[in-house]
């Protein structure tokens, strides 16, 4: 029920629901498998870094739909994009100071290449100029 009035809400204000896009989803799944995992690294503050950069897509695509700019629309994808790429920084130092396997690296990084087509693919349907 909540949800239909969200997504009614949304139609109204010609916002779109967040959790309607693929690549969210995806992003989610991501952002709670690595969660379950970084659990057990030993270093907090590579932990909390690790954490923060993998929701923060999930986040501001949240943010993405509330926005009707074009600019502000391509700036937020922008940031989501810059987010996966610092994930991606995270798991290979991980996998470098042998924190993390082999396997869990690259299913992580495929992961990460599937979202960062997905957030290329959204942007290009954003008209350039308004």
């Amino acid at each position: 029920m909540i949800e239909t009035l969200f997504n009614n809400l949304c139609a109204e204000s010609g916002m779109s629901n967040f959790k309607s896009l693929h690549v969210y989803g995806e992003a989610f799944e991501l952002s709670n498998m690595i969660y379950g995992r970084i659990n057990l690294l030993k270093e907090l503050s590579l932990r909390d870094q690790l954490f923060r950069s993998s929701t923060s897509i999930c986040a501001n695509l949240a943010e993405y739909c509330a926005f009707r700019s074009s600019k502000q629309r391509r700036h937020i994808l922008s940031i989501c994009v810059g987010e996966a790429n610092e994930t991606e920084f995270w798991i290979d130092f991980c996998k470098e100071q042998k924190m993390i396997g082999e396997e869990l690296h690259y299913e992580i990084i495929m992961r990460l290449e599937s979202i960062r087509k997905k957030l290329c693919g959204l942007m290009r349907t954003i008209p350039v100029h308004e």
